[in-house]
């Protein structure tokens, strides 16, 4: 389990949040969970599915239809699907 740490001026003043230059490290993920703010979006050009996990449902994005797969997800990592929705103005 992983432990929290408190964001101080004196460990933390030199670090920042840099954004990945891709989304390989999503290239084997076959659903990505949604939020309630993400659905209405993603349900615009993703197929949406309940996922039942231990007994609990959650709602995810299907990327891939076999284990390991996103067909979301061109060779370099950018998203294919998703470009498209915004190009046509629908965010």
């Amino acid at each position: 389990m992983s432990s929290l740490q408190a964001i101080t001026k004196t460990e933390f003043a030199n670090k920042s949040w840099q954004r990945t230059p891709n989304y390989l490290f999503s290239a084997k993920d076959a659903v990505c969970p949604l939020s309630a703010p993400e659905l209405p979006r993603a349900m615009m050009g993703m197929p949406i599915a309940f996922l039942c996990t231990d007994g609990e449902y959650s709602i995810v994005a299907v990327q891939g239809l076999e284990h390991e797969t996103n067909f979301f997800l061109n060779t370099d990592g950018q998203w294919i699907i998703l470009k498209n929705i915004c190009q046509n103005g629908t965010h």
